[in-house]
């Protein structure tokens, strides 16, 4: 019955599949079937801690997470329960909170499920209570989640000529804009791409992370492979990614490109400053442009899948390229307040506006944004040091006094009286 059951676009996913669960002990049911809608819905599970109410109850969700649900299965209706983000803020149970959205369901029956739309990653704490005479059967709590991603792609390349060799490299990133960087939480998937376009038939190829070439290392999150284009490739070309892991789906947003001339007159590379910066700080940049051509090419440069809410600015924004030599253009890219933290997603590209914004090179934005520093990260040596010659102050002042303490004290000293030279007893 298992194996003749419904299967999904994920089917061929391993552990996505419909296949038969045997359990030990009726407290594994509700385990089980967790896991096993996960399965179809092509999704996973975090299991969270157990425990009896009053309880504060744990699971985590990681950073790849867009879409998900925290289930509490406390079997008796009367238990109550609480949700607390991992920046420990209790969170509402209907709304938009902080760039997520939450709904529940279930909350009078013995599963209650908070359905969570880009839920802030990590640790979430799930407060349960109950009255007298309901406490005795044990709360658990879990995460279902599916991490939709988005593809980041650049062309090497950016418009290729028939019959050239082409690099293809991807990265993801989440509906916040954060790029992946861990391949823990990319495990086992399998990435490949496919490239349609007028004058040739569609194809796939494959794309790896595994450090030989292409691909420059391995497990750094950045899925690469090549192809050649069709020698009778016309025109338009649109690339497609595929993403299959547990878990992880891909939007299929498609890259658009054309062909390039045979005989280009403009040729330019791009380059980024890899550098970590504060939210609203700038990332510096150079463009490297040849014209051969007898006049000069108005030239744009472009932001392309930036993160949202990042506020990112490029300038400037038009940019000349002199007829008959090579020029460098040093660019900037400014942040804005509201950057979100980890690897900024998206790209830079640089288009030639007198044909039709034919892409003449992209790169990818590779920036890191750091939280900026505290006022303890700033002035730490100089408060150490402060402190420590206060404490040397300190301590010399207490010598100082012990030792005049000691000169007046007149423990010990005898005193006699004389008179006339003798010692007198009055």
């Amino acid at each position: 019955m298992a194996a003749g059951g419904h299967r999904g676009a994920c089917s061929g996913v391993p552990g996505s599949a419909p296949h038969p669960r045997v359990v030990g002990t009726s407290a594994e049911i509700d385990k089980a079937l967790q896991e096993t809608f996960a399965a179809a819905r092509c999704a996973r599970v975090a299991h969270g801690t157990v425990g009896r109410p009053p309880a504060d109850l744990t699971v985590v969700i990681p950073p790849i997470a867009t879409d998900g649900s925290l289930t509490v299965s406390k079997h008796d209706p009367k238990v109550r329960v609480t949700y607390y983000d991992p920046a420990g803020r209790e969170v509402p149970v209907r709304g938009e909170f902080d760039g997520s959205a939450f709904e529940v369901s279930g909350q009078d029956g013995p599963v209650e499920a908070l359905r969570v739309k880009n839920p802030l990653p990590g640790r979430w704490r799930v407060h349960v209570e109950a009255p007298e005479g309901h406490r005795d059967r044990e709360v658990a709590v879990r995460a279902i989640w599916q991490g939709r991603l988005r593809s980041d792609v650049t062309l090497d390349p950016a418009s290729p000529r028939a019959g050239e060799k082409v690099t293809v490299q991807v990265r993801m990133q989440t509906r916040r804009g954060v790029v992946v960087t861990d391949p823990r939480q990319l495990a086992g998937l399998r990435v490949s791409a496919e490239l349609g376009g007028a004058g040739f038939a569609p194809f796939s190829f494959p794309l790896a992370d595994d450090g030989r070439a292409p691909d420059a290392k391995a497990g750094d999150v950045r899925f690469t492979g090549t192809f050649t284009l069709p020698a009778g490739a016309t025109g338009d070309l649109e690339l497609v990614t595929r993403m299959e892991a547990p878990g992880i789906t891909s939007d299929r947003r498609p890259l658009h490109a054309r062909r390039g001339e045979d005989a280009p007159v403009l040729t330019a590379g791009l380059a980024v400053d890899r550098a970590p910066v504060h939210p609203g700080g700038t990332v510096r940049g150079t463009l490297d442009v040849t014209n051969n051509d007898s006049v000069p090419h108005a030239l744009r440069l472009a932001l392309q899948d930036g993160a949202p809410g990042a506020g990112l600015a490029v300038a400037p924004t038009p940019v000349t390229a002199p007829p008959g030599r090579s020029t460098r253009i040093p660019f900037t890219v400014t942040l804005g307040a509201g950057a979100p933290l980890g690897e900024l997603g998206g790209r830079i590209a640089v288009v030639d506006t007198a044909d039709g914004d034919l892409v003449l090179d992209t790169a990818f934005l590779d920036v890191r944004v750091e939280a900026p520093p505290t006022w303890w990260d700033r002035w730490w040596k100089y408060a150490v040091a402060g402190a420590v010659l206060l404490l040397a102050g300190a301590v010399l002042v207490g010598v100082r006094l012990a030792v005049r303490r000691r000169r007046r004290d007149l423990t010990g000293v005898t005193l006699e009286l004389h008179r006339d030279g003798s010692p007198s007893s009055r």
